[in-house]
């Protein structure tokens, strides 16, 4: 499965969102495909999300480009899962997008949860 990644800027999303992503897919055939990526390569998520099987994007942190993505995402039918902080308050604005949300209390509950709802969409 080709997992787009997304999320706001304004957190250290290196430890507190790609650690824990990365162990939840550690071992399976599933490819994470980071924002870093797209930029390297001149591309606009738009390119990437013709090919993804589901966009994950970290929600506690609004974001207008985020925001962006997962109405593109959205548009071409790709599946998107909402992953937040327990006591974030995310975006009124998710609310028209149609998606699964997972609330996590820490990065091993995250791993846990995310792991969990993979192994469901397999």
């Amino acid at each position: 499965m080709k997992i787009i990644v997304t999320h706001a800027s304004s957190f250290d999303y290196e430890k507190e969102f790609y650690a824990p992503l990365k162990k939840a897919v550690e071992g399976t055939d599933h490819e994470l495909i980071f924002p870093h990526v797209w930029h390297a390569q001149n591309k606009s998520t738009k390119e990437f999300l013709k090919n993804a099987d589901l966009v994950i994007g970290e929600v506690s942190y609004p974001s207008t480009g985020q925001g962006i993505e997962f109405g593109w995402a959205d548009m071409l039918n790709v599946p998107i899962l909402f992953v937040r902080k327990q006591g974030a308050k995310s975006s009124s604005a998710l609310k028209y997008l149609k998606g699964d949300y997972i609330e996590y209390a820490d990065g091993n509950d995250m791993t846990d949860k995310i792991r969990t709802f993979l192994v469901s969409k397999s």
